[in-house]
């Protein structure tokens, strides 16, 4: 099974963070612009896409996530929405995401939902 975890993430802190844990956690880490994450995944076929709900620019992590979803090649992939946002939950299925994390995490949930989706198999659907 693939250790690759692509992150696509506008704040460079959390991105940091998020980089330092999954790699220390014995990951591969990648972070991806979000106008190139097409190329990135299918370049990198990751086991996991780490992305920020609300990206700066044309395209939003919904989007993203959707077109990642419709696609047969790539919607086998984990996708979790990472956001504050109220109401993560609802904007996780509208875009068929598999999971979410909430901002802002803890150091293990953030390793958990790594563990969840790469280590133990695919899960189920968690989004309630």
């Amino acid at each position: 099974m693939k250790k690759t975890i692509i992150i696509i993430e506008n704040d460079r802190a959390v991105a940091e963070i998020m980089d330092y844990v999954l790699t220390e956690a014995g990951y591969t880490v990648q972070h991806v612009n979000p106008r190139d994450h097409v190329q990135a995944v299918f370049k990198l076929k990751p086991g996991l896409i780490l992305l920020d709900c609300f990206l700066s620019g044309e395209l939003s992590g919904h989007d993203i996530c959707l077109s990642l979803k419709n696609n047969i090649v790539t919607r086998h992939i984990p996708v979790v929405l990472v956001s504050a946002a109220t109401g993560l939950d609802k904007i996780a299925i509208d875009c068929c995401a598999d999971d979410v994390l909430r901002k802002p995490f803890d150091i293990t949930d953030l390793e958990h939902i790594a563990y969840k989706w790469l280590d133990t198999g695919r899960a189920a659907l968690s989004v309630s």
